[in-house]
C-alpha cells in the first residue's frame, strides 16, 4: 500500500508546541507534522500534551492495525475477533481516506 502520510516515527516537542518528524541530518530541519493549540489556561496543557502523544503514535498504531487486519488465516479464532477485525479495517479505511 502506498504511503501518503509522513512516515513515522513522530514525536512530541512540548517546548515548540508541535508534533515533529525528527530529521537526523540536518538536525535543525525537523519537520512539523501538527501544531499544538495554545492552551486557554494552565489546566488545558496536560490534555493537549496527552492528545499530542496519542497523535504521535499514529504511524506505529496504523502499521500494527494493518498487520492485524491483514491476517488472512485466523485458524479458528476469526469468529471470536470478527468485530475487532471489522473495526480495524474501518479505521484503516478512515485513515487512508478510502
Amino acid at each position: 500500500m502506498e504511503t501518503k502520510h509522513t512516515p513515522g516515527p513522530w514525536e512530541v516537542d512540548e517546548a515548540a508546541q508541535k508534533i515533529i518528524k525528527r530529521r537526523v541530518i540536518p538536525e535543525y530541519c525537523d519537520e512539523a507534522i501538527l501544531l499544538l493549540p495554545s492552551p486557554l489556561d494552565d489546566t488545558d496543557w496536560p490534555a493537549i500534551v496527552a492528545d499530542a502523544h496519542m497523535a504521535s503514535a499514529a504511524p506505529e498504531l496504523f502499521a500494527a492495525l494493518q498487520a492485524f487486519a491483514g491476517v488472512e488465516d485466523f485458524a479458528g479464532w476469526h469468529d471470536k475477533y470478527s468485530d475487532a477485525i471489522r473495526l480495524a479495517r474501518a479505521a484503516i479505511a478512515k485513515a487512508t481516506g478510502a
